[in-house]
């Protein structure tokens, strides 16, 4: 039942991959996507959790991040 609302709100394709293989009980499988899609999230919007940084003018460098 979770797995299918977080499949709904999930903005990364990746995600979506990582959480279906955790519903069909591949683990390992879905463990190494999250941590990819962790790795990516942080290395490209990260910089914006930081206090103090303005993130203007765009802040998402990456239209796959948008909606």
């Amino acid at each position: 039942m979770f797995t299918a609302v977080w499949l709904k709100r999930a903005r990364l394709p990746e995600v979506s991959l990582a959480l279906t293989y955790e519903q069909h009980g591949f683990f390992e499988q879905a463990q190494l996507a999250y941590e990819q899609v962790n790795t990516f999230v942080v290395s490209e919007i990260g910089y914006l959790l930081v206090p103090g940084r303005d993130p203007s003018p765009n802040p998402v460098s990456n239209p796959k991040l948008c909606p």
